[in-house]
């Protein structure tokens, strides 16, 4: 289990990070050897929680820009993300994480950094709610 205290460990929240995902999603579209439209993402850990916040469904009265993040990413792979430290601000008005393409989450039963069962819960009310989510 981690033990890292350190306060830096959480300098760079998740959340902070979608804007660099949809910079690179806006520059991969100006490469004409690209589809433009069936960029995926995917995350590993850190990345992977990247991936979740980057792709949930954004509020257009709270967020600039948010109309672009309805056409973004075709899809998502997070691996090993931190569900349980997902935002819950950041999911829509009933606390259920909104995706805007399919997410897949892999992630390890054992694994005692990130555990399984938030990520289990995440993906139950999402997908009971008709979002894309496994």
């Amino acid at each position: 289990m981690c033990t890292d205290a350190s306060p830096s460990r959480t300098a760079v929240d998740p959340t902070r990070r979608t804007r660099d995902a949809y910079a690179a999603l806006a520059y991969l579209r100006t490469l004409p050897a690209l589809d433009g439209q069936r960029v995926g993402l995917m995350g590993g850990s850190h990345g992977g929680s990247t991936t979740l916040a980057t792709l949930v469904t954004p509020d257009p009265a709270l967020e600039v820009g948010a109309a672009a993040r309805h056409a973004g990413f075709a899809a998502a792979v997070a691996l090993y993300p931190g569900c349980a430290r997902l935002d819950s601000g950041r999911a829509n008005p009933a606390g259920v994480y909104a995706p805007t393409a399919p997410v897949l989450i892999l992630i390890g039963d054992k694994d005692d950094w990130t555990p399984a069962e938030p990520c289990r819960q995440l993906t139950a009310a999402a997908r009971a709610a008709g979002y894309p989510s496994r």
